[in-house]
């Protein structure tokens, strides 16, 4: 996995990690159990819609705060976001 853990963040209980793609994202998301996920709406092999929709029907990640970011958000992206079970977005 290639994973990295970020060595700052304003609140030293804080972890923050990412992955190079999201399929390795989804896998990580698994193994993490995180309480929070940002996922970019283009993302490698397959788009943070569908990770978060993926998210959101393992049992593992389901509970798991998600938010999608992407610097085109329309309409149609909003409503595949909310679709996918995202909890926000954010436009980049």
């Amino acid at each position: 996995m290639v994973a990295r853990v970020a060595t700052k963040a304003a609140d030293p209980a804080v972890r923050v990690e990412w992955a190079s793609d999201s399929v390795e994202a989804g896998r990580f998301a698994e193994s993490l159990r995180p309480q929070r996920v940002v996922v970019d709406i283009q993302m490698p092999r397959i788009d943070g819609i569908e990770l978060c929709r993926r998210l959101r029907a393992n049992p593992t990640t389901a509970g798991a705060q998600a938010a999608v970011m992407s610097s085109a958000l329309d309409e149609a992206n909003i409503a595949a976001v909310r679709g996918a079970g995202a909890n926000s977005w954010l436009e980049t």
